[in-house]
């Protein structure tokens, strides 16, 4: 009886044992399991944290208003486009890219951590005498680089000639990481989308009164003749638009508020004779004529300047730097029987005065680059005239950019001009016999019975570009794994 209590004993405890053993694995077991579910969740937050790190960085670039460098106005002043290098201002994890600052070696780069790379994003937009337009760049658990890796021209191809005048859309790459040295890192891919505002043509943005005639032709295909014009001149107004008694415009007009149209006037789709076939006229808020953008003020521009300079003689003048100690000037004289020559495409000229002393005073336009534009900035001319016979411009019209900061009324006289005049401010009235070439925008506009406008569609027949909007294309760790993010 004894003997076999033990051996229920025995059996027992070796149950016992063996349930134990059990339980400890079990458990064992359970606690490995949730270490790798730990592990698990981490790795999905870090994951998390990187990638939501690239899209705050593209917000980051849509809030920014970043589209002046990708204009065809500022674009080959700001960038040389290189071969695929790494720039010299790069750290860790560096990035070839095709576009450097003017003149330097340096990528176009902001980062979070100097380890990545030294950033340059405020000296680009400095380059283009702006603040930097956005508050830094926060991200909290991640360390961030965004690097311009190219631009490339709107038309797809690329044109030694042509392709720097032209606007680009950007790449950026952007690397978010959670640690320098260790940790997930991921690379996005962003592409910029081009905005244009519409067509505004010959403006006046409270009235633009047109008592001559108007056509059209594109100064980058040819020169104006009765072979290449074409009826699509457009004047427009963000309020009111009026065709005189003798006033032919040859395309069409737009205002959001009234379009008269006098007795005798026309607007007409082609050249026919006798104006058969009426052109477009857009009349109330559908029209969607935009405002004309506002100049910033002169002191924004040039808080100094050089002081005075007054031409005897001949004199090329050459700009050396965007800043305003080689760009801005008091007042500009040129002497009569004096010839101021202006070149630079690369930086904008400023006269916060600019004065015609005698009959025989000349600025002449002559553009260092074959389609670069020579920018010229005046808040006062004296006489209040622009004449024909004091400017000469043998490029395109749209080569020679005059804008006009002050509020006077400016009149434009003479018997040619070629140019494209932007006047937020102020009154341009063309008088008679004129016969212009190129764009006209300003405060308010009229035209003379005896006027011949000739509007150059070059000088965006796509509008102005107002914006960029930034959109993720690819996605990829630093493996190699990729997907795909839309179009």
């Amino acid at each position: 009886m004894d003997k076999k209590r033990g051996f229920a004993l025995i059996a027992a405890m070796a149950f016992v044992a063996i349930t134990s053993a059990v339980v400890y694995f079990l458990l064992e077991r359970s606690q490995f399991g949730l270490q790798g579910v730990r592990s698990r969740l981490d790795l999905v937050e870090e994951e998390y944290k990187i990638e939501d790190s690239i899209y705050k960085s593209i917000e980051w670039l849509n809030s920014g208003k970043i589209y002046k460098p990708f204009s065809g106005r500022y674009f080959s002043k700001l960038f040389d486009v290189t071969s695929p290098s790494f720039g010299s201002n790069d750290g860790l994890y560096p990035v070839p890219t095709q576009l450097k600052l003017k003149g330097t070696d340096k990528s176009v780069i902001y980062s979070t951590d100097p380890d990545l790379g030294s950033s340059t994003f405020g000296s680009l937009l400095g380059m283009l005498g702006a603040a930097f337009p956005v508050a830094p760049l926060r991200i909290d658990g991640a360390k961030v680089k965004i690097t311009l890796v190219n631009g490339v021209p709107l038309s797809g191809g690329v044109d030694e000639e042509a392709s720097d005048a032209k606007d680009h859309y950007p790449i950026f790459r952007i690397d978010a990481m959670s640690g320098i040295q260790s940790g997930m890192h991921r690379v996005g891919y962003v592409v910029g989308k081009l905005i244009y505002g519409g067509r505004t043509g010959i403006y006046g943005e409270q009235k633009a009164v047109m008592g001559g005639r108007c056509d059209a032709y594109d100064s980058s295909e040819s020169l104006y003749s009765t072979d290449t014009k074409s009826p699509d001149c457009l004047v427009a107004s963000y309020k009111k638009v009026e065709i005189g008694a003798k006033g032919v415009v040859w395309g069409s007009v737009a205002a959001n508020k009234e379009v008269k149209i006098k007795k005798g006037g026309e607007v007409c789709k082609d050249f026919q004779d006798g104006c058969p076939n009426e052109g477009e006229v857009c009349e109330g808020g559908q029209c969607n004529v935009s405002k004309l953008k506002g100049n910033n003020g002169w002191e924004s521009y040039c808080p100094t300047d050089q002081g005075d300079l007054t031409v005897n003689g001949s004199m090329i003048l050459k700009l050396s730097g965007g800043s305003p100690d080689k760009n801005c000037w008091s007042k500009v004289t040129i002497r009569n029987k004096s010839t101021l020559t202006l070149v630079s495409t690369r930086y904008d000229y400023f006269f916060k005065k600019l004065e015609f002393k005698g009959k025989k005073s000349l600025l002449k336009i002559s553009p260092s680059t074959k389609n670069g534009v020579v920018s010229l900035h005046v808040k006062e001319i004296e006489p209040k005239t622009i004449k024909g016979k004091a400017i000469e411009n043998s490029f395109r019209p749209v080569q020679f950019e005059f804008l006009f900061h002050g509020d006077d009324k400016v009149n434009l006289s003479g018997t040619e001009l070629y140019m494209a005049l932007i006047a937020p401010s102020a009154e341009i009235k063309v008088m008679n016999n004129v016969e212009f070439w190129g764009v006209i925008k300003a405060k308010k506009l009229s035209v003379g019975r005896k006027a011949f406008i000739h509007y150059d569609l070059s000088e965006g027949s796509s509008g102005e570009l107002t914006g960029i909007f930034y959109k993720l294309t690819r996605v990829e760790n630093l493996l190699g794994r990729s997907e795909a993010y839309g179009d």
